[in-house]
């Protein structure tokens, strides 16, 4: 399948970290996830966001990982305005992916 023009493949060669004890100096700013079903999961730094995995009309919630690597505190009513810029950031991922 041919990549999309801006688009680049999802990896990065990390066989100097097994071979040759290089540091890895490569980190991802924001990652994305599938769960079963229709539920993806985007994180960004400390901030997760989680869909319920409906197709129509999705609910989200919002997790602080830093401080809930559990993720069992919904924190979307907390900050609205974040959980709106990470769900727009994992819709336009899951456009280009889907």
């Amino acid at each position: 399948q041919e990549i999309p023009e801006g688009m680049a493949k999802d990896g990065y060669d990390l066989s100097a970290l097994f071979f040759n004890d290089a540091p890895l100096d490569v980190l991802r700013e924001n990652v994305v996830v599938r769960g079963s079903g229709e539920m993806y999961g985007y994180r960004k730094g400390d901030w997760k966001i989680v869909s319920d995995g409906k197709r129509d009309n999705p609910g989200y919630k919002l997790y602080d990982l830093s401080s809930d690597p559990q993720e069992s505190n919904d924190l979307s009513t907390k900050y609205p305005d974040l959980k709106a810029e990470l769900e727009n950031e994992l819709k336009a991922h899951l456009e280009i992916i889907l």
